[in-house]
């Protein structure tokens, strides 16, 4: 038996640096900002645009010799897993309860 998946990801990023003619240290230091989408499903035929997440964030990196030290802070735009209104700015008193994720890595996302 084998199962199948279909997968639907992406991602918009816009990436800045901040102090591009520094000549010390904040001259490595950069912000972007980005907009995630996708979800799975057990089978293609289970495939429907009401169900693809939505994500928007912004972040700092500081670029070293391994390549960017990360911190971002995302937060859920459309999360079909939701039971209620799915949308982040349909519940304003809740906007940051189970919304947001504060993300470190090193290494560009993509």
């Amino acid at each position: 038996m084998t199962a199948e998946i279909f997968l639907l990801e992406g991602s918009l990023e816009l990436r800045k640096k901040l102090f591009p003619q520094a000549e010390n240290f904040t001259k490595n230091i950069s912000a972007a900002v980005f907009f995630d989408y996708g979800n799975v499903w057990a089978a293609d035929n289970d495939f429907r645009l009401d169900q693809i997440a939505l994500a928007v964030g912004f972040g700092v990196r500081y670029n070293v010799f391994i390549g960017p030290v990360r911190v971002d802070l995302g937060f859920k735009l459309y999360d079909p897993g939701t039971t209620g209104n799915k949308w982040l700015f349909s519940d304003l008193e809740n906007v940051f309860k189970d919304r947001f994720v504060v993300h470190f890595g090193i290494g560009e996302a993509f």
